[in-house]
């Protein structure tokens, strides 16, 4: 059975690089969705920023030029923690969102080529879709979330072994 491409793992390997996410202290984490922040709630008490990477996908299976890809629609979410009722820190906060941001699209659109020849991924690069995450949000925290299209191929021959009579 194929393994789906581990983006948590690929993003942690270029996070660990990556010298605004270190210089601010992000921690990278999981959650399930934007309304499942688990992983960034377990660590408000000890982080203000996060870079979390959603471990549920929305998808859907395809053919193209006459094989089988199976999408999958990564879901990164960029949290800064700001001083609550100072909209000069969150936009200072937000600001940073971006820059990260900007800085982890210019990396993946780097390894585009990588990606592909050594895990036989295709992104999607023509558009990044973002959303800025609102006050109502969470309390004291702002952020960008970050979608991003990879498509897989995947076999999906009839196997009999996996069928009774």
């Amino acid at each position: 059975m194929h393994t789906p491409f581990d983006f948590y793992t690929y993003l942690s390997e270029r996070l660990a690089k990556n010298l605004l996410f270190q210089r601010e202290g992000f921690a990278l984490t999981t959650c399930s969705g934007i309304n499942h922040l688990e992983g960034i709630l377990e660590q408000m008490r000890r982080t203000a920023h996060f870079v979390c990477v959603s471990d549920v996908t929305d998808g859907s299976t395809f053919r193209e030029s006459g094989g089988w890809f199976q999408r999958r629609v990564v879901e990164i979410f960029i949290v800064l923690r700001y001083r609550q009722g100072d909209r000069a820190h969150q936009l200072e906060q937000l600001t940073t969102a971006r820059t990260l941001l900007r800085q982890i699209q210019s990396c993946i659109i780097h390894d585009e080529g990588y990606l592909q020849a050594t895990h036989n991924l295709y992104l999607h690069l023509d558009s990044f879709p973002t959303t800025e995450l609102g006050g109502i949000f969470l309390a004291g925290a702002t952020g960008i979330t970050l979608s991003l299209a990879i498509d897989e191929p995947t076999n999906l021959c009839f196997n009999p072994t996996e069928w009774g009579n």
